[in-house]
């Protein structure tokens, strides 16, 4: 101890400080960050697999080879949301997330565990677009543009 050292063990909420409530009991701590979720988001977004922090929602990954299947995956109509969720379901990882009732609102940055969980994401939409190359009479061989050919070649569908 020292003149300048406080003799006081500084408390959660000294220590984070006017933008951030936190609520602690015997068993765990509570924090709510919402006064601060545009810092949070602008310090977490460079280490993110995707961001859904947008309006649009998600339209990229971070990761080549999971941004790879879904450009592909979007020449037929499989969209990034979509995407997501199976990763949501299927993978480990943290969602760093605010979310808002009414009106409803959510807005959150996705870290993956381990990107090799785009095996996942292939298989799906591999299997997704055969079902549909042979159901869907728009989607015959015959029929795909150049893009959907292209896309369809990447999923090993044709």
């Amino acid at each position: 101890m020292n003149a300048l050292s406080s003799a006081k063990t500084p408390s959660l909420a000294e220590i984070f400080g006017n933008n951030y409530q936190i609520t602690e009991n015997e068993q765990q701590v509570l924090i709510k960050a919402f006064s601060n979720w545009q810092e949070l988001i602008r310090v977490n977004t460079p280490r993110a697999s995707y961001d859904d922090t947008t309006g649009d929602g998600v339209d990229k990954f971070a990761d080549e080879t999971l941004e790879e299947i879904g450009w592909n995956a979007t020449e037929f109509d499989i969209n990034y949301r979509t995407l997501v969720d199976i990763l949501e379901k299927e993978c480990e990882g943290t969602l760093l997330c605010i979310e808002q009732e009414d009106p409803y609102k959510f807005s959150g940055l996705g870290f993956l565990d381990d990107n090799t969980h785009a095996k996942i994401l292939f298989s799906y939409c591999q299997n997704e677009i055969k079902k549909l190359m042979s159901e869907d009479p728009l989607y015959t061989t015959e029929k795909l543009t150049d893009d959907e050919k292209e896309a369809a070649e990447y999923f090993k569908c044709l």
